[in-house]
């Protein structure tokens, strides 16, 4: 990769040290005579000049992210669609996305600012929400889109299409959309599959279905999803990472596709998304064979 001069820094100010550690990614850049920009927020926690949060994308190479994975999140959401690659840097508690740590940042920030990293691409899930026949709002997930009912204990009922064609109706809490990325994020916990982040896949994931005959299905990218709630009652929302989140109605129909433009990841010759699987769901860290 071409070697880069324009740096973006971007944190969770509520991360212990976040604010601490982006003045010192920020004079380790500056020593090295990088350029380097701060969005309205965090250049106002650091006391810096900032640029306007539409003209940030278009004014850096490459995003260093300090948080967790819901920091990445959100940065993720933000740049994907001007391109930008993200190094994110984890000072949270899991960070599945986020792949180097505090003590590897500067081997980290060396690679990139010599050119010595690779772009690792995830897609991106981009959702419609129709409400009688006109569109209200559009989303996008790195991880997962949800639709699923609020606090009230009574199931919801969901018809999913696979490209126009009625494929199931699901009577459950919900139904989780994920990427190859987001299947270890809910859709694991409710039992989904882990996905590889580089197949070209979407996976559904239904809820505490109430049926013998809920699994969860894996579709190529290239297929477009429609749920259409069937329910009778209000206390149900689309969240998208589970982050934010949109009021459903009965009736209303979601679009689900992939987005026309990936999330770029900053990652090193050498990494493994398989050595982060092990570390991150404590599997066995020492195999009882080793291969040629």
């Amino acid at each position: 990769m071409d070697s880069v001069k324009k740096w973006g820094i971007l944190f969770n100010e509520e991360k212990k040290g976040a604010v601490k550690f982006a003045k010192k990614v920020a004079q380790w850049l500056e020593d090295r005579h990088q350029i380097v920009c701060f969005p309205p927020k965090e250049g106002r926690l650091l006391e810096r000049d900032t640029v306007e949060y539409d003209k940030f994308p278009l004014s850096i190479d490459v995003a260093v992210v300090l948080g967790g994975d819901g920091t990445f999140l959100r940065a993720a959401r933000y740049l994907a669609p001007h391109g930008i690659p993200i190094l994110g840097v984890n000072i949270g508690r899991l960070g599945f996305l986020v792949s180097e740590s505090l003590p590897t940042l500067e081997a980290a920030l060396t690679a990139v600012w010599k050119g010595e990293y690779i772009v690792d691409e995830r897609i991106i899930l981009q959702a419609r929400l129709i409400r009688k026949g006109e569109l209200c709002r559009k989303v996008f997930a790195l991880n997962d889109l949800v639709i699923m009912k609020g606090a009230f204990a009574r199931i919801i009922y969901l018809d999913l299409y696979v490209d126009d064609k009625f494929l199931v109706s699901y009577p459950a809490d919900g139904v989780i959309v994920s990427t190859p990325t987001g299947s270890t994020a809910y859709s694991l916990s409710a039992g989904g599959p882990i996905v590889s982040p580089n197949v070209d896949a979407i996976v559904v994931t239904p809820i505490c279905a109430h049926t013998l005959y809920s699994r969860s299905l894996v579709l190529s990218s290239d297929r477009k999803l429609y749920v259409e709630v069937k329910s009778d009652h209000e206390d149900l929302m689309l969240t998208q990472d589970g982050q934010e989140g949109l009021n459903l109605m009965p009736g209303d129909v979601v679009e689900i596709f992939r987005a026309s433009f990936n999330v770029k990841i900053v990652s090193f010759r050498g990494r493994s998304y398989f050595d982060i699987l092990r570390k991150k769901l404590g599997w066995g860290m020492f195999p009882r064979h080793r291969f040629p």
